[in-house]
């Protein structure tokens, strides 16, 4: 019995795959499903020539189209759980073969296997592991484009490609979490990406992978009952009404204005109650803080009247730290218990507050 028999009759175990393990099935891939039912005889042609080698960058990434093509068009519905989990099975190996041998970068040429990879892993049931991948292909892609919100990565633009590689990383990503019922660090990547597409004009991701949007399950997430009182992590700041989930989101869609003057006014409680409760106002630039850079959502205002600069950090609670810039010395910290900003774009005045835009 041939690998691609075993793995269609529900008999594969996963393992080690091997070059002519992978050329063969992919030859029967290329033939029946590329070929075969999508009709793409290009694609036959070049999978029939080209070198197969696993040190050849172009043969991974016809290996890589045949294993997207096996996902898209295997019939999972009317399969046993036998076959399903072994054609799963299958193409998580043929994908850590690609990685395994790819030596390209992903950014000139290198095949992407993070989102597929997450997406095998999704449908087998183990979200824990999609999660851990989505967040390292979203690791290891922002470190190589040193990417910023708003950016398409590598040769993203000149493909025409409407999304970018990292974006669509942290909505599968945010996905994942919210099946897993981890609503804040859902909220977070999918605010994420939403603010990413956002800086570029576009309102919501739709796609194959998600043909109702992720704005929808942004909302879902924040809609959780957990977001106003889960744990530590997302506990209410006293008598603020600002969880932590909530500062996270409002900092995020700050970002896009930092580098703009803005009169800040903060409530700080000291002792985390209302009864201690210190009101300071000052006005300053905006730089914002990011968990790629400093651990934590944060935003940092530096006191040009008063000399007094203002941290927000958005961790465990949101709070507030007062710093004296002329004598170098924090003088009050607290949790936030109230917040409003006020500042001009080139276009209009905001005056915003934890509650939103005014």
């Amino acid at each position: 019995m041939s690998l691609i028999d075993e793995v269609l009759r529900g008999d594969y175990k996963q393992q080690h795959l091997t070059e002519p393990d992978v050329t063969s099935t992919c030859d029967w891939i290329a033939k029946e499903a590329v070929l075969g039912v999508r009709g793409e005889g290009e694609f036959y042609s070049e999978w029939q020539n080209a070198k197969k080698a696993a040190s050849n960058g172009f043969y991974l990434s016809l290996v890589y189209y045949c294993c997207c093509t096996l996902l898209d068009f295997y019939d999972f519905d009317s399969a046993s759980i036998e076959e399903k989990e072994s054609v799963l099975k299958f193409c998580s190996d043929l994908l850590n073969f690609i990685k395994r041998n790819d030596s390209d970068s992903p950014l000139r040429g290198g095949v992407k296997t993070w989102a597929r990879q997450g997406d095998v892993h999704r449908k087998m049931g183990d979200n824990e592991t999609a999660r851990k991948i989505y967040s390292e292909g979203i690791s290891t892609l922002t470190r190589l484009s040193s990417w910023e919100s708003g950016q398409l990565i590598g040769r993203e633009q000149d493909f025409g490609k409407q999304y970018s590689s990292i974006e669509i990383l942290y909505a599968k990503k945010g996905r994942t979490e919210l099946e897993m019922d981890q609503y804040s660090t859902a909220v977070e990547s999918l605010q994420t990406a939403l603010r990413s597409l956002k800086k570029r004009g576009l309102q919501d991701m739709e796609n194959d992978s998600f043909p109702n949007g992720i704005r929808q399950l942004h909302e879902r997430a924040k809609s959780m009952p957990s977001n106003v009182g889960e744990d530590n992590n997302q506990s209410q700041n006293a008598g603020s009404g600002i969880s932590t989930v909530d500062a996270k989101s409002f900092i995020q869609e700050l970002s896009e204005f930092g580098g703009h003057s803005a009169e800040v006014e903060v409530n700080l409680s000291s002792q985390g109650g209302a009864s201690d409760v210190r009101t300071h106002s000052t006005l300053g630039y905006l730089m914002f803080r990011t968990p790629e850079s400093h651990g934590h959502w944060g935003v940092v205002v530096k006191g040009s009247r008063d000399k007094v600069a203002v941290l927000l950090k958005a961790e465990d609670q949101f709070q507030c730290l007062l710093y004296d810039q002329e004598r170098g010395e924090n003088i009050a910290q607290g949790e936030v218990s109230g917040l409003k900003i006020e500042f001009t774009t080139a276009d209009e005045s905001f005056s915003i507050d934890s509650s939103g835009y005014k």
